[in-house]
């Protein structure tokens, strides 16, 4: 917990980093180290939004918990309802009402739970990159997430003609892109992982 203290606190208030760690090693010694280390780490937790790279690391770590990894989640139980759909699908041609459709929709199953899997996979790793900051990976996992957005949403326009949940979703990660990419825009470039 003190290393964690410390981390948060930064460079910029190396002395008092210091002073805690000082205060700390008489605390342990008289038996109340975790409950000092905890008090030091809830300490330095309230100044970090006082900094601006503390308010950058929050607004990271928020947008990759609060945003990217429940539409990760999101992206992969979509993946499973779909497979589940797919061995609906496969049972019996009652499943497929159009005829002349069945055999396109039997066909596409396997590309569209590989796109569905791609997207969140490329989610999962784009959380990653964002908290890492490396602006090259997020580059391109966003750009893997758009083709597979936009051969998704040709996918399932063409076959799913009477399906349109696929425009809210498209919508949805083209705004997620937009905004990520004006998030890496906000990071200042010697903070950024080349």
């Amino acid at each position: 917990m003190m290393r964690l203290a410390v981390h948060v606190l930064g460079d910029a208030r190396r002395p008092w980093a210091q002073a805690m760690l000082a205060e700390f090693d008489i605390a342990a010694t008289e038996g109340r180290g975790l409950g000092f280390a905890a008090g030091c780490l809830g300490a330095s937790c309230r100044l970090l939004p006082l900094q601006a790279d503390g308010r950058r690391g929050v607004a990271t770590h928020l947008l990759a918990l609060g945003l990217i990894l429940p539409m990760a989640a999101l992206l992969l139980c979509r993946a499973g309802d779909l497979s589940l759909a797919a061995i609906h699908v496969m049972v019996g041609p009652e499943a497929v009402p159009n005829p002349y459709l069945r055999s396109a929709q039997r066909a596409a199953v396997p590309g569209l739970l590989l796109l569905w899997l791609v997207l969140g996979a490329a989610h999962l790793g784009l959380a990653w990159a964002l908290v890492e900051r490396n602006t090259r990976r997020i580059a391109l996992l966003g750009a893997v997430m758009l083709a597979a957005t936009v051969t998704l949403a040709t996918y399932r326009s063409v076959l799913l003609l009477q399906d349109l949940q696929w425009v809210w979703q498209a919508c949805a990660i083209l705004a997620e892109l937009g905004g990520l990419f004006a998030f890496v825009r906000w990071l200042p470039t010697s903070a950024q992982r080349q």
